[in-house]
């Protein structure tokens, strides 16, 4: 029923009242007939003198930005403080029209604005709210209206990666490349996700604002291997005019992660006695990690992160340095131990591979691969000095525990405040023996106040450098080789400077 005010109602009980007194005239009966008929009918529909007018507390969305897409939706949320009978609706010219508010309590309402429905083309937008007064049924606009900006020229991107079949393993490094149709704000998140499992990368440095780069290390992060299975790759981001990407489920890879991780169909830590083809039993290294870096040894190929892989470290053959013995791809018997490599190469169990024991040495109980090698430096003094013409000499030396040293490569930077490094090359005419232990300056004006030293790069550890050697370059007037600085007779002329310089 329509709500009525009383006295509207009060005017259709008398006509009610009325009507039945036409057809029940009794005299002098009818004034008191017409008064109880008027009062039953009040007492049946039970009427108070007002209903109240909805009163707002909060008018909301949940877009944060009010920048819309045409594949968005808009949640649109009215609180009121006392419980509203007649549904609120949502106005948005151009789009919109008696939009019907739900609740389950009268209190709160909801009203989901779908976009892509609802006709609305690029443009700006306005919502309002909408109530009915109970007392009256006039339709009111309360609270403040929300402002929207609808583009649906939003970003797109296409994902690639390095990866040709897309099914990874932990030794893997897979780069994937997002290319966004827009400059993209800050950096895009790549959103790698299993299940309940997220691992989120933040993108390299990109080569322009459109183009992204992300590298997935599968033992990334430390915590944890990844499990097996699927793992499908999302984006999102925002572009620089403030457009969110909203297809992240559109666009994606799907990655298929093992746990075969050497590719002899025998699951790691099962059938397979040797889960990484290194040549060295599981049962020999176990579940250790050394070098802390996430991954046990019978899984990682380096077992002590020093750049060599143990192939190399316990003399096997391994000549793509891969870490795998031999030259890759290889073959396996049925317990996943290596028997011939791709030059058809075969591999003697427990002669050539799949040893007892295995290289040490420095002979102090540690093996090597479990080991980075200790390198040993010595190099001349902080600070050299030479007079013009004449050649100077940094003399360095190094030694490995074992692996060896590589290379030798000196650097220089033109003072000791500056803080960049330069390789010596051919073109430094003022050097020579430049990749030798001991490097030959030929003494001039312009190196004056140089600063160099030499970069060792060991073949099993890290880059590591020489002192700092200053070269002060002095005249030498009278050609005697002693600098005129420290000559006590710059001229030879028999007489001593500092008497010379009194006189």
């Amino acid at each position: 029923m329509k709500p009525l005010k009383q006295r509207e109602l009060i005017n259709k009980l008398f006509t009610i009242s009325y009507n039945k007194f036409i057809f029940k005239w009794t005299g002098f009966l009818v004034l008191g007939w017409i008064s109880l008929s008027f009062s039953d009918e009040l007492r049946t529909l039970n009427i108070e003198d007002e209903i109240a007018f909805p009163t707002l507390i909060s008018f909301s969305d949940n877009d944060t930005d009010n920048q819309l897409q045409s594949a968005s939706e808009v949640i649109f949320t009215a609180v009121f403080q006392n419980s509203v009978t007649i549904s609120p609706t949502i106005e948005i010219p151009g789009a919109v029209t008696g939009g019907e508010m739900l609740s389950s309590d009268g209190l709160t309402w909801y009203y989901t604005w779908n976009i892509s429905n609802s006709g609305a083309t690029d443009g700006n937008y306005s919502a309002n709210l909408q109530v009915t007064d109970p007392d009256n049924m006039a339709t009111t606009s309360i609270g403040s209206s929300i402002n929207f900006i609808l583009d649906s020229s939003v970003p797109t991107v296409v994902l690639t990666d390095t990866d040709a079949d897309d099914r990874l393993t932990i030794y893997d490094t897979v780069r994937i490349t997002a290319t966004f149709s827009e400059p993209m704000a800050n950096s895009p998140l790549i959103n790698i996700v299993k299940g309940s499992t997220t691992v989120t990368l933040t993108a390299l440095t990109p080569s322009t604002a459109t183009i992204w780069y992300y590298d997935w290390i599968l033992t990334t992060p430390s915590s944890g291997i990844p499990q097996d299975g699927f793992y499908t790759v999302t984006v999102s981001g925002t572009s620089q005019a403030g457009k969110v990407y909203p297809n992240a489920s559109n666009d994606s890879i799907l990655f298929d992660v093992t746990d075969d991780s050497d590719g002899d169909e025998k699951a790691d830590g099962g059938a397979d006695k040797d889960d990484d083809n290194d040549g060295i039993l599981d049962s020999i290294e176990g579940n250790g990690d050394p070098d802390g870096d996430g991954i046990p040894n019978r899984l990682d190929r380096d077992s002590d992160n020093d750049g060599c892989p143990d192939t190399i470290e316990n003399n096997f053959s391994d000549p793509d340095g891969d870490g795998v013995v031999g030259r890759s791809p290889v073959q396996t018997d049925d317990d996943g131990k290596v028997t011939i490599d791709a030059d058809n190469t075969s591999f003697s169990h427990g002669i050539v591979i799949y040893l007892s024991s295995h290289v040490d040495s420095d002979s102090n109980g540690t093996e090597d691969y479990l080991e980075t090698p200790t390198i040993t430096i010595t190099s001349d003094v902080g600070a050299k000095t030479g007079v013009i013409g004449s050649n100077i000499t940094i003399s360095s030396s190094a030694t490995a525990s074992h692996g060896g040293i590589g290379s030798f490569q000196w650097q220089y930077k033109t003072s000791t405040l500056s803080t960049t490094w330069i390789n010596l090359s051919e073109s430094n005419t003022f050097a020579s023996n430049i990749s030798s232990p001991t490097l030959s300056l030929a003494a001039n004006t312009g190196i004056n106040a140089y600063v160099f030293r030499a970069e060792i790069t060991p073949n099993c550890s890290t880059v590591t450098h020489t002192t700092q050697t200053i070269i002060s370059v002095d005249g030498d007037y009278d050609n005697d080789g002693i600098p005129d600085g420290i000559d006590l007779d710059d001229d030879n002329d028999g007489i001593l400077d500092s008497y010379e310089d009194s006189s």
